[in-house]
Parts: structure tokens; C-alpha cells; sequence
């Protein structure tokens, strides 16, 4: 895997929605904001902020699997999303 290949750790947690609710009720943000999520993973955790808030969202992901993951998350979402 490339992450390993590299001295990354593969391990990762997953952000509950409690605690995502808690971010969009603390950080204020602005209509010209931009979500970005380093380590995006499945993408899962940005792609709610994104539906919840109608912001733009970049993630960066460099586990191949997990990126094809969250494309397949993108397409899914991609009707809802602004």
C-alpha cells in the first residue's frame, strides 16, 4: 500500500456526526468558505459537512482504495450537493 510504502500508518478514525454537528454549530462559517479534509478517507465526513452546509469541499486522500471510495460517495451525492 502506498501509504505504508511511504511511513504513513493506514489507521484512521472515523469522525462521528455528533461531532460534525459540533464543528458546523462552532466554526462559523462563511458562504465564502471551502471545506478542505486532509486524510478525506471515504470521503464520508466531508461530503455531510458539504450537503449540510451548500459550501465547496476538497479532500485529499492518498489511499488509493479509500479515493475510489469516496468518488463513488461524490457521484452518489452529486445531485444534492450545490
Amino acid at each position: 500500500h502506498f501509504v505504508e510504502a511511504v511511513g504513513g500508518d493506514a489507521t484512521y478514525g472515523e469522525l462521528t456526526f455528533d461531532l460534525l454537528e459540533w464543528l458546523l454549530e462552532n466554526l462559523k462559517l462563511q458562504p465564502e468558505d471551502v471545506l478542505c479534509d486532509l486524510g478525506s478517507g471515504s470521503g464520508r465526513a466531508l461530503i455531510y459537512l458539504a450537503l449540510r452546509t451548500g459550501l465547496p469541499a476538497v479532500g485529499v486522500e492518498l489511499s488509493p482504495t479509500r479515493h475510489q471510495h469516496a468518488e463513488i460517495l461524490r457521484t452518489l451525492a452529486q445531485p444534492f450537493l450545490r
